[in-house]
């Protein structure tokens, strides 16, 4: 501890002043004189230290004087006055140390509280939090004479550690530039060093010395410049250190608790302030962040205030108005008025685009601004939602720009509670103009995919019986055109047998129509102009129509051609024609033939029925309207069913067979019909992109003739089906002609007859659909074996399927069922004449 001097020269000079009293002026002054000369040093010494010290120091001179001074009354008076005079000297010096001791109190006490207002009313003026804590800094060094002061705050990155600032308070700055350098790059865990250690106890803490405090890792930076004593204190917010505020002197010093109780009322004040601006920054970053949702979000947002309208629904409410939806259906007028009563405060940045508002001012206002009988619906919902206290309102709407364009939208509303401030409603309103469109297309799409698989199936199944009826047709005319040959030409039973054979070939049409249907009838394909083929109908298109039908023709001259089969279209015109005709139920009435071209997209092929997914592009198109009764759309759905009419008598297949051509031909058909307003029918082909010359009318592109086969017919041929019936017949036509055969009844009965006589065998008349071994899979197998085999496929299905699947496979042909023996002859001959090793074509033969 370092000497005062103060205290030195005040005891000297007391001594004498007591020694010349009691030797010059007696025993009474020599008391009165030290009592008063206390009092003045003590005033003047302002410190506590002074009174005892003095007291002390006054006592022992007055003991030595007294005991030793020489007195004409003897030792024992004079050391009986002399004691009183000492006990008197240090009841003086316990009063005025008492007495300056609370007066001490006193005036640190009002320093510290002078200190925390001061700090106090200074910190909450600040703008920030630093210039709180700057504040403090200063105040509390300029208290203390403390020549340091720094904060620490805690670490924003989540690991609980307090860094350093660069809040400083420094009378020297270039004195503490080390120290500062240092202290701003360590950070400190809890528990480490004089921060951690106030972070970690939540309290101040004091060091007397830091030199010699082991746990503080700066000691070496602070012993080069003399720096000593410290205390710390936390700032508190809530159960959580936010900062320590650190202070040092340059003298050691032991802890002032007082001080640091009121360091700690202080760093709860500085928690106020750094809880009030955690507080600022957080809403400032809530509205940065609603303004930023509110602008950058995708849909449109809409920022209303309709506490106008709900002042209105509350004087309803108060006049008696319960139902409010049955109230703004009887008083459109009102919802109309509330428009302008709910006015519209902000927008976001995508309601411009969205609405094709040139700027946001076209939108500010009242709601009557953009009101339109289509958004009538939404607003009278909103307003029923709002006065029965709904949290929640959605709707779709029909909108229109300001560019006048439709627009499908959904808005959602949501509503303040009851209680709430009602002068922020927020309300998203979604363009969902694609979305339907979409789910239209997808709809329509559905639809049509169902009617394609119900059409598929229905074709699947006329396909089958077609050709298990061309199987019995078969069998009946081969065995009829056998049971002719044997009769004589005037037996009775001729007659009777062609009547069968022509009844059969009837009903083989009919099995023709059923695989038109399937799309799998045979096609012949051609270059075709449907202009020029619908002119050369027109005689029978009159006589078709009748006396009391009108029938107007407009056929565009230089149409493109389509790849088609003259006769199947043919039958197309004709039986749309004819469907016309009969929806005018025999009354006076307009049929009508068009064609044309048109650039077909992909929206108005989204309802065609016929080929799946048509591609967008030109196409040909037949159209045939007439003004009959018209249709609704259960009647459209199932028109094209197998045997499905509106008339009292049906006439077969009719329109099924009708699309079945048009699917083979890669077109579609499209229908427009109400009921009352009559029916459009309208074929669209794809165009052919070079069109070459058709063929002359009525010209039938003749067969190619088979190669001349010199001789008696000969070869050994395997004849291959399931149907023992159809197996006999033809084994029959064939031995007549002069072939041996070989029988095979099924699949795997002719597999295991090549098998053994794979050698023996010229060619093979093979059914295509048998149960168990298809003729598919025993043609590969045969063809495995032998490659340069010819084949002929039999079958009640169509030819270009079968085409399509061998296509490359080795000589084939084909044979349509029902067929006359003189067909499946010459199929056999041309076979055997492709065939090196058939009798006849070996060398030398």
């Amino acid at each position: 501890m370092r000497t005062n001097p103060l205290l030195v020269s005040g005891g000297v000079l007391l001594a004498l002043a007591i020694l010349a009293g009691d030797l010059f002026l007696g025993m009474r002054v020599a008391v009165g004189v030290p009592y008063a000369f206390v009092v003045l040093l003590s005033r003047w010494a302002r410190t506590d230290r002074a009174v005892p010290a003095t007291a002390l120091v006054c006592t022992a001179l007055l003991t030595a004087g007294f005991l030793l001074a020489p007195s004409g009354d003897g030792w024992w008076p004079v050391l009986a006055n002399r004691s009183l005079a000492l006990v008197g000297i240090w009841l003086a010096a316990g009063v005025v140390y008492l007495w300056k001791r609370s007066e001490r109190s006193q005036r640190e006490e009002s320093a510290y509280v002078r200190l925390l207002h001061h700090v106090t009313e200074a910190a909450n003026s600040e703008p920030d939090a630093d210039g709180a804590l700057q504040v403090c800094l200063d105040r509390i060094c300029a208290h203390t004479g403390w020549p340091v002061g720094h904060v620490y705050r805690l670490a924003a990155d989540g690991t609980g550690e307090l860094a350093p600032t660069r809040i400083w308070h420094l009378d020297e700055p270039e004195r503490f530039q080390t120290f500062r350098a240092v202290t701003e790059k360590t950070r400190f865990a809890p528990g480490v060093g004089l921060p951690g250690r106030v972070l970690e106890s939540g309290r101040p803490a004091w060091i007397a010395d830091v030199t010699e405090d082991p746990n503080f890792p700066r000691a070496r930076a602070v012993r080069d410049i003399g720096v000593r004593a410290a205390f710390g204190f936390p700032v508190r917010v809530g159960n959580e250190v936010a900062a320590v505020l650190e202070f040092f002197s340059v003298d050691a010093a032991a802890p002032n608790e007082r001080m640091l109780e009121v360091m700690g009322q202080m760093g709860t004040q500085l928690g106020r302030v750094i809880e009030r601006e955690r507080s600022a920054l957080a809403l400032r970053a809530s509205r940065e962040r609603y303004q930023n949702i509110f602008h950058a979000a995708p849909v449109s947002i809409w920022e209303e205030d309709p506490s106008e309208a709900r002042a209105a629904l509350e004087e309803l409410r108060a006049g008696g108005v319960t139902d409010f939806a049955a109230y703004f259906d009887e008083h459109p007028e009102f919802v109309r008025a509330a428009a302008a009563m709910v006015k519209i405060v902000d927008v976001n940045d995508a309601t411009l685009p969205m609405t094709g508002a040139p700027d946001k001012e076209q939108l500010l206002g009242g709601l009557d601004r953009i009101y339109s009988p289509e958004s009538h619906d939404v607003l009278k919902g909103e307003l029923v939602a709002i006065a029965e206290g709904y949290p929640y309102f959605e709707s779709e709407s029909v909108n229109r720009t300001f560019q006048g364009e439709r627009m499908e939208t959904h808005v959602a509303v949501s509503i303040p509670r009851a209680d709430a401030d009602f002068r922020n409603l927020l309300v998203c309103v979604t363009d969902i103009s694609e979305r339907k469109r979409a789910e239209r297309e997808r709809t329509a799409l559905e639809a049509r995919m169902q009617q394609a698989q119900r059409l598929e199936s229905m074709g699947v199944l006329a396909g089958g019986i077609a050709h298990d009826f061309n199987n019995v047709l078969g069998v009946i005319l081969g065995n009829s055109r056998l049971a002719l040959d044997e009769l004589a030409p005037d037996a009775g039973l001729r007659e009777k047998l062609e009547k069968i054979r022509v009844a059969a070939k009837h009903a083989s049409g009919l099995t023709d129509q059923m695989l038109s249907y399937a799309g799998e009838g045979p096609a012949d394909l051609a270059p075709l102009d449907l202009s020029r083929l619908v002119r050369e109908l027109l005689d029978l298109l009159h006589s078709t129509v009748g006396e009391k039908c009108s029938l107007e023709v407009d056929l565009a001259p230089e149409l493109p051609c389509v790849a088609g089969d003259p006769g199947q279209i043919r039958q197309v015109v004709l039986n749309l024609v004819t469907n016309a005709a009969e929806a005018l139920d025999g009354q006076p009435g307009t049929v009508a033939i068009r064609t044309g071209t048109i650039e077909a997209s992909a929206d108005y092929l989204a309802d065609v029925i016929g080929a799946p997914d048509p591609e967008p592009g030109p196409r040909v198109f037949l159209e045939v309207f007439d003004t009959g009764a018209g249709m609704d759309e259960a009647t459209q759905v199932r028109i094209f069913d197998p045997f499905f009419t509106t008339k009292f008598s049906g006439r077969g297949l009719g329109l099924a067979a009708l699309l079945g051509i048009v699917r083979r031909h890669a077109g579609s058909i499209k229908i427009d019909s109400q009921p009352g307003s009559g029916t459009t029918f309208r074929v669209l082909l794809p165009p052919e992109p070079e069109p070459e010359p058709e063929p002359e009318r009525g010209a039938e592109r003749a067969a190619p003739a088979p190669p001349a086969v010199s001789g008696q017919a000969t070869g050994r041929i395997l004849v291959v089906d399931d149907d023992q019936s159809m197996l006999d017949l033809m084994q029959h036509f064939l031995e007549r002609a002069g072939f041996q055969v070989i029988p095979a009844l099924g699949g795997r009965k002719a597999l295991e007859t090549f098998r053994a006589r794979a050698d023996e065998i010229d060619a093979v008349v093979l059914d295509l659909a048998m149960p168990e071994v298809g003729g598919e899979e025993v043609f590969f197998e045969m063809q495995r074996i032998r490659a340069d085999l010819g084949v002929i496929f039999v079958s009640g299905y169509g030819e270009e399927e079968v085409a399509r699947r061998l296509a490359g496979r080795g000589s084939v042909d084909f044979l349509h069922k029902p067929f006359e023996p003189e067909q499946l002859v010459q199929k056999v001959r041309a076979a055997l004449a492709g065939n090196e090793r058939a009798p006849g074509n070996r060398a030398g033969a």
